[in-house]
């Protein structure tokens, strides 16, 4: 019986991340553009290996007809991804990091979305703290996944058991991998930015709790002290120089 559901698989909606062009490169057997669509996000920025033209384009939704390129590009494809059921939009980092689900909406679908993959680390990043422009706002049940660090065959390959566990659990495929142990759940509860030269401590890892009182970065004009007990995400990341790190506390998920 052929699957109803709908499903895309969003690649390079940053230029300089290849992991999803990859992934529907190695699945084009199966994305038939009915059922399973591949969807390649922001192709002259792919083309250049530029994470962006004019803006982030994951920041840039639902978009503008006569904006800048990222924004005409959102708005295109926020009228695209309303008809999925499902939306899985694959990311890589530069930093040191487990790979983690990014969920900006916490509903029994979604968890269940981010679960099927496999992955072990999943992040609730949501409307208090996330911007509300990213593309997985604007579908009915999208997770995006950073997978690993920027074109790694091991990264890609990550990619790919995500994918297919995804796949295999909604249905699109028949063989499924096995899934590879419990699931963490993180909620972030802040941003720390930095205000000069601040670059984080050595000692300081992703998903490692920081105790309070702890030096987390450190600069010629001041030192970021932790307030709290917490988890740093993306510390060390190129792709946000502004800041120092996002601060995550551990969680317990009750589905509803």
């Amino acid at each position: 019986m052929k699957n109803e559901k709908i499903i895309a698989i969003i690649g390079a909606l940053h230029g300089d991340e290849r992991v999803g062009v990859e992934v529907i490169k190695r699945l084009k057997k199966i994305i038939d553009g009915e059922n399973i669509v591949g969807i390649v996000a922001n192709e002259e920025g792919l083309k250049r290996g530029k994470r962006f033209i004019s803006q982030d384009l994951n920041r840039s939704f639902p978009g503008n007809p006569k904006g800048n390129p990222e924004e005409r590009i959102a708005y295109k494809l926020t009228k695209k991804i309303k008809k999925f059921d499902y939306v899985l939009d694959l990311h890589s980092f530069s930093c040191k990091s487990e790979p983690f689900a990014v969920l900006t909406k916490k509903t029994k679908s979604h968890l269940n979305l981010a679960e099927s993959s496999g992955i072990r680390k999943i992040v609730l990043m949501l409307p208090k703290l996330a911007s509300g422009k990213a593309l997985i706002d604007y579908c009915p049940c999208g997770i995006s996944i950073e997978t690993g660090r920027h074109d790694l065959e091991s990264t890609f390959k990550r990619a790919m058991f995500y994918t297919e566990n995804i796949l295999g659990t909604l249905g699109f495929l028949k063989k499924r991998k096995r899934k590879t142990g419990g699931i963490d759940y993180f909620k972030i509860i802040d941003v720390f930015f930095k205000e000069g030269d601040e670059e984080v401590v050595e000692g300081i890892t992703n998903f490692k709790l920081i105790y309070k009182g702890e030096t987390v970065a450190s600069g010629r004009q001041r030192k970021v002290v932790a307030p709290y007990d917490f988890y740093p995400v993306l510390a060390r990341e190129r792709a946000y120089p502004n800041i120092v790190c996002l601060a995550a506390k551990r969680v317990k998920i009750e589905k509803r």
